[in-house]
């Protein structure tokens, strides 16, 4: 009766085991695993309305996203630069329980709450430190660098007025450095949390993976 017992434990514990772990990289002197990056994704998607998507892509892949949103986390913290309130940690959490309970790809995960509060919070913190960082590199754009940019692209403005694209070339010129001067932050940031995405240096992503799950769960969701 006892070996039955140890068998059905170790059956047990190896099926939990086996759920989507793989490493996957490193950020902040800490491992990341395909499932960690998983859950993070739907829970990002979860919460699209509450934290909407800044325009600065810090990443093109979502294990890179991940590995990024760590270390923007940390170095907020070692900075004490954003905090977010208890009880809107636990508005976040309850929200994405009740938006992913029915998600089979969320059940295959087994979340805890312990994790899932602890991903909301460093999510939370991450984007919004990553906005108010964005916003204190954004440049002044000068009468002159406008005047410039308009005089090397005549052809394109055609026989439009500097008057008239004045306003438009000013907001192209100001999103232009900032994301520059996000991409070098971002770069130092790398170096500082000695980020690695194993897969990308592998050639691979957890993608194409997530493309395929949210469609299945798409399908499924129609169908009921």
């Amino acid at each position: 009766m006892r070996f039955i017992f140890f068998i059905l434990l170790n059956s047990h514990l190896l099926t939990a085991q086996t759920v989507l772990t793989q490493t996957v990289g490193t950020s902040a002197f800490q491992v990341v695993t395909s499932r960690e990056v998983k859950a993070i994704e739907l829970v990002g998607r979860s919460l699209e309305k509450e934290m909407k998507e800044t325009e600065l892509e810090f990443s093109q892949d979502k294990v890179g996203q991940a590995l990024f949103e760590i270390a923007i986390y940390r170095e907020s913290q070692n900075l004490s630069a954003i905090k977010i309130d208890s009880e809107e940690l636990q508005s976040l959490v309850q929200s994405v329980k009740v938006r992913l309970q029915n998600n089979s790809t969320w059940k295959k995960l087994d979340v805890t709450d312990e994790e899932l509060r602890t991903w909301i919070e460093r999510k939370k913190i991450a984007h919004d430190y990553l906005k108010l960082k964005a916003s204190s590199l954004a440049a002044i754009v000068t009468d002159q660098e406008i005047q410039d940019y308009y005089d090397k692209n005549r052809v394109k403005f055609g026989s439009t007025p500097l008057e008239g694209q004045k306003s438009n070339i000013r907001l192209f010129l100001q999103k232009e450095s900032q994301q520059q001067r996000v991409k070098e932050w971002l770069s130092a940031l790398k170096t500082k949390y000695q980020i690695r995405n194993d897969l990308a240096e592998l050639g691979t992503s957890l993608d194409e993976d997530l493309k395929s799950e949210k469609k299945v769960d798409s399908k499924t969701s129609t169908n009921k």
